[in-house]
């Protein structure tokens, strides 16, 4: 098999690994879900660490391309949920050492992964003009089918919605990546995404096996707001990364 498909599967293959062993470990062991989280998510960037300096040597960007004045209107979305974290923090009460553990430990992890390694390497199986999407697609739907884990632990409808939701926020994501030329941001966009339902879990039911508008929205946005972002006039913005 060309070495190509087998970093890319080869990478998310141990990403699944980990998911499943680390699962286990944080049922079984007894430790608080929060001390779980951060042990699987140390372990796993530890090992993805390692694969990538022995194994993968993708260059990981984290000084922007972009002038400084450009990347709020890059960022628009992570402005407005830092502005709905901060309204929950005055306003609400919930679980907030959870949702400090999502901030700072999960977002920091899956981005690496996904967007520093999977991303790039994801590109080098397409060709000419097809590598950006190529990578931004293959990298996203591997993002979305890592959460079918979570089958394990919750309803299958609600698992399918998250799958379908890293999907579309993945190539979001790649966009920011790719747009503002350093992973600092969508590290941030995305740990900010995940405290939010964080912090309520404690106080949240089951969640419903029916699909509702609340969900779909995100996952519509999401996907309009990538693919505007990587519409053809703004391809020849991006610097590094998947260079145009």
């Amino acid at each position: 098999m060309d070495n190509r498909w087998v970093k890319v599967f080869g990478t998310w293959l141990v990403v699944i690994i980990i998911a499943l062993g680390g699962g286990a470990w944080t049922t079984h062991s007894g430790v608080s879900r929060e001390t779980g989280i951060i042990v699987y998510e140390i372990v796993m960037f530890a090992v993805l660490f390692l694969l990538n300096r022995f194994w993968l040597h993708q260059t990981v960007y984290l000084k922007p391309t972009e002038r400084s004045w450009r990347l709020i209107p890059l960022n628009w979305i992570t402005v407005v949920l830092l502005g709905q974290v901060i309204l929950l923090l005055f306003t609400g009460s919930g679980n907030l050492a959870l949702g400090i553990t999502m901030l700072l430990f999960v977002g920091t992890t899956e981005e690496y992964v996904f967007r520093g390694l999977l991303l790039p390497l994801a590109s080098r199986l397409g060709h000419g003009r097809n590598q950006l999407w190529t990578g931004v697609l293959v990298s996203s739907v591997l993002f979305g089918l890592a959460h079918s884990v979570n089958a394990l632990q919750q309803p299958v409808m609600a698992t399918i919605v998250q799958m379908l939701s890293a999907i579309t926020i993945g190539i979001m994501l790649s966009a920011i990546y790719l747009r503002t030329g350093s992973l600092l941001f969508p590290i941030i966009l995305h740990g900010l995404n995940d405290f939010v339902p964080a912090f309520y879990n404690g106080s949240v039911q089951e969640t419903s096996r029916v699909v509702s508008l609340t969900e779909v929205g995100p996952i519509l946005l999401f996907l309009i707001v990538g693919a505007f972002m990587l519409r053809k006039s703004k391809r020849s913005t991006i610097k590094n990364v998947i260079p145009q």
